[in-house]
C-alpha cells in the first residue's frame, strides 16, 4: 500500500511545514502501516505536539479540543500503535519509556474527555483502542520483565504445540 518512497516524502513534508501537524501525522500512518511501530509513535508525538501549539492559552500548550478529527485519529493510532509494538515484540512494555511522559498523558487525557456524540464511530474506535491498551499496561504492571518474557516464551510454546487440524493438499 505504501512504498517507501512514500516514507521520504511525508518526512520531506514535515521539514517544509515545520508547524504544520498533518505532515507528522501522514507519516505516522505511512510508518504504522510499514510496521514501524516505534518511529510511528515518535511521529504521532510530533504531530501531537505542533496540535497542540496551534492554540497555546496563557503560554501553556492545551489539549486539543475534544471533538478535533485529527487529534482522534492520532490518539486512536498511538494506542494501537504501542499495543502492536509489544505484540510484534519490537519492545517490550517494560522497556518502552517515554521520552515526555506529560505528553502520553495528554493524549490520554484527551481520549478521557467528555464528549458529545459519543456514538460516533471513530471515538468508539479511539475508546476500544484506549481500552486494549490500558488493560495490557495493567496487566504488565502486575509482573516484572523477567516474567513477561517466560509469559511470552510460554504462549510462544503452546502455539508451537497446537495441532495442524488440516493438512496441506
Amino acid at each position: 500500500m505504501f512504498s517507501r518512497g512514500s516514507h521520504g516524502l511525508n518526512a520531506d513534508a514535515t521539514k517544509i511545514g515545520p508547524n504544520e501537524p498533518k505532515y507528522p501525522s501522514n507519516l505516522s500512518a505511512v510508518l504504522y502501516e510499514l510496521g514501524q511501530y516505534l518511529e510511528c509513535i515518535t511521529a504521532i508525538r510530533k504531530a501531537w505536539t505542533r496540535l497542540r501549539a496551534r492554540n497555546p492559552t496563557e503560554g501553556k500548550l492545551p489539549t486539543p479540543i475534544e471533538s478535533d478529527p485529527l487529534a482522534i485519529k492520532l490518539a486512536t493510532r498511538f494506542a494501537k500503535a504501542n499495543v502492536n509494538t509489544v505484540a510484534s515484540k519490537a519492545a517490550s512494555l517494560h522497556d518502552m519509556l517515554s521520552p515526555d511522559v506529560d505528553l502520553d498523558t495528554d493524549i490520554e487525557k484527551f481520549v478521557k474527555l467528555e464528549r458529545e456524540g459519543s456514538d460516533d464511530t471513530k471515538i468508539q474506535e479511539m475508546k476500544a483502542a484506549w481500552d486494549q491498551w490500558q488493560n495490557l499496561r495493567d496487566e504488565c504492571a502486575q509482573h516484572t520483565s523477567a516474567e513477561c518474557g517466560k509469559i511470552t516464551d510460554s504462549a510462544a510454546a503452546r502455539l508451537r504445540a497446537t495441532p495442524i487440524l488440516k493438512s496441506s493438499p
